[in-house]
């Protein structure tokens, strides 16, 4: 290996990986208690750009008119349109939002549903 090469591969190696931030986070979540630990989870710059919806039609209609979002953390049991209905919506508009499920459900029965 040539002293250029190695130098490259040793710099690349001690850099610090970089951390990724979602410009917008939606934390959909009808419970206070809950979207209070979500948002207490998230780093401190990432809790300066989070937006909290408690329904799908919310979650929706956010993710189709503020293109900024591209995180969401999707309570799956919320009033109206549900977490997985919601999902599959803003997932056919806009399929490079990243989407997190969310649910004090049974797995079981969640996956039974997707």
């Amino acid at each position: 290996m040539t002293h250029a090469i190695h130098s490259k591969v040793m710099s690349s190696i001690k850099e610090k990986p970089k951390t990724t931030y979602h410009e917008k986070v939606l934390i959909v979540e009808d419970d206070e208690t809950n979207y209070l630990y979500l948002n207490k989870i998230l780093s401190k710059e990432q809790r300066d750009r989070t937006i909290w919806l408690t329904n799908g039609e919310e979650a929706v209609n956010a993710c189709l008119t503020d293109k900024a979002i591209s995180l969401v953390l999707m309570d799956i049991k919320i009033e109206g349109i549900n977490g997985l209905e919601a999902t599959r919506l803003i997932k056919k508009s806009r399929p490079e939002v990243k989407i997190i499920a969310i649910s004090l459900t049974p797995w079981k029965m969640t996956i039974k549903k997707l």
